[in-house]
C-alpha cells in the first residue's frame, strides 16, 4: 500500500479485529472458563471445559490468522515502522496461550498421575494472563509518522 488513506483504513480495521478479539478473549477466560472450572472446592464441568477450551483454540487460531495477514501487507517505507509494530500486537498472546495449554495439560496430567485419595480435594489454580506486544513501539511510531495521531483508545496493554 502506497497511499496515506489506505494505510490507515487498513489499520483501523486491524484494530477494530484486534477490540473484538479482546472482547472475545476476555469473555472465555473471564466467564466461560472461570463457570467451566467451576468456583474453588467444587469439580469442573468436563463438557464445559471441553466447550470453553475449544472456544479458546478457535481465539488462538484467530490470534495466529491476524498475525498472519498483518505479516503479508507491504507499504511504502514511510509506513513501515508503523506495520512492523502492528505485527507484533499478539505475538505475547498467542505464546501466552499456547503456554497455557501446555501448562493446563501438564496439570491436569499430574492431577489423573496422583490421583487425590477418597475423601480429599484437590484445587487447580489455572491462570491465563493476556497481554499485547508492540503497542508502545506502534505508539511511537503513530507519534514519529503524524503527532497527535492515536489509533487506540486503550491505555493498558493486559487482555
Amino acid at each position: 500500500m502506497d497511499d496515506r488513506e489506505k494505510v490507515f483504513n487498513w489499520i483501523n480495521r486491524k484494530l477494530a479485529e484486534q477490540k473484538r478479539f479482546i472482547a472475545v478473549a476476555e469473555n472465555i477466560v473471564n466467564v466461560a472458563l472461570q463457570e467451566a472450572f467451576g468456583p474453588p472446592g467444587v469439580s469442573g464441568d468436563p463438557l464445559k471445559i471441553v466447550y470453553a477450551t475449544q472456544r479458546l483454540a478457535a481465539a488462538y487460531r484467530s490470534g495466529i490468522e491476524w498475525a498472519t495477514e498483518a505479516r503479508r501487507v507491504y507499504v511504502i517505507e514511510q509506513f513501515q515502522e508503523l506495520i512492523d509494530a502492528i505485527r507484533t500486537f499478539f505475538d505475547n498472546t498467542i505464546n501466552e496461550i499456547e503456554d497455557y495449554g501446555e501448562h493446563c495439560f501438564r496439570t491436569i496430567e499430574g492431577v489423573i498421575a496422583n490421583p487425590p485419595k477418597p475423601g480429599e480435594k484437590r484445587e487447580v489454580e489455572l491462570t491465563l494472563k493476556l497481554t499485547m506486544s508492540g503497542t508502545e513501539e506502534f505508539r511511537k511510531a503513530c507519534e514519529k509518522l503524524s503527532p497527535g495521531t492515536d489509533f487506540s483508545d486503550e491505555d493498558e496493554d493486559d487482555v
